[in-house]
């Protein structure tokens, strides 16, 4: 599919592309319909993929197989990822202005080779586990992540979480938790009644910023270790708690 026509999907309407190799551009606007992908889209090497899908969005309902050696998927205007677990292999950019919402039952992200750069709004409702699996995996943000209803978020023993932007966990949305992974950034994570900020098992480096109020929290768990260059806790409100132990050599700072 090389996507070079405007797609117009109205309500009860459904444009399908079924384990398609996508080249060029996804245009179109649904207005009420379905514009998705079912089985396995393909974005070939040196390839940037771009969905162009305005109104309620595109639909991911497949794996993502983007070719490590420069393929993208990029984001551009609403995406949408549905229920059931899936595998998403290789980069996938979320543009600034664009928003990428995940299904939140409580399903799995098989992560290969993936780094996954958020520049504009990723929703992340309910439960739902990012898995590395092979290759090396990140989670880069320098917009907003949005934590809501409920559940845990988890970002599993993947290379790095690196918060450059903003993490905001809702009234009630439930835990972001980092994993058994290295977390750093110069942003800043905001947590308030019924939210909770977790790292578990994690590396810090540099600023740990955060602002909570209410019963908002932000923790570590298991053995938190600072990397080289050291760390600061600059966790204000209900400031940060260690649950768990400290390790490395480098100096952790609290400043709050």
């Amino acid at each position: 599919y090389k996507g070079e026509q405007f797609i117009a999907v109205a309500c009860g309407g459904n444009f399908q592309l079924n384990s398609c190799t996508v080249t060029g551009p996804v245009n179109g606007t649904n207005t009420g319909g379905t514009f998705q992908s079912t089985g396995s889209m393909t974005v070939p090497a040196s390839t940037t993929t771009q969905l162009n899908v305005t109104g309620s969005g595109f639909t991911v309902n497949s794996n993502l197989v983007i070719n490590t050696a420069s393929g993208l998927l990029r984001n551009n205007n609403v995406a949408n990822v549905t229920a059931g677990d899936k595998t998403f292999t290789g980069d996938i950019t979320n543009s600034v202005g664009a928003t990428w919402t995940e299904d939140g039952s409580g399903w799995t992200r098989v992560l290969n080779s993936n780094d996954f750069l958020n520049q504009g709004t990723l929703n992340l409702p309910g439960g739902l586990n990012w898995n590395q699996n092979s290759g090396t995996n990140t989670l880069t943000n320098t917009g907003t992540i949005n934590k809501t209803s409920g559940g845990t978020f988890t970002a599993n023993n993947i290379s790095s979480v690196t918060n450059n932007g903003t993490i905001a966990i809702a009234s009630g949305g439930g835990t972001f938790q980092a994993t058994s992974t290295a977390y750093s950034g110069t942003g800043t994570a905001t947590v308030v009644s019924g939210g909770l900020m977790r790292l578990n098992s994690c590396t810090i480096t540099g600023p740990i910023n955060g602002v909570t109020s209410g019963t908002g929290g932000f923790d570590s768990i298991g053995t938190l270790t600072v990397g080289a260059g050291g760390a600061s806790l600059n966790v204000t409100g209900n400031g940060f708690t260690l649950n768990g132990s400290k390790a490395g050599t480098p100096m952790l700072t609290n400043n709050a």
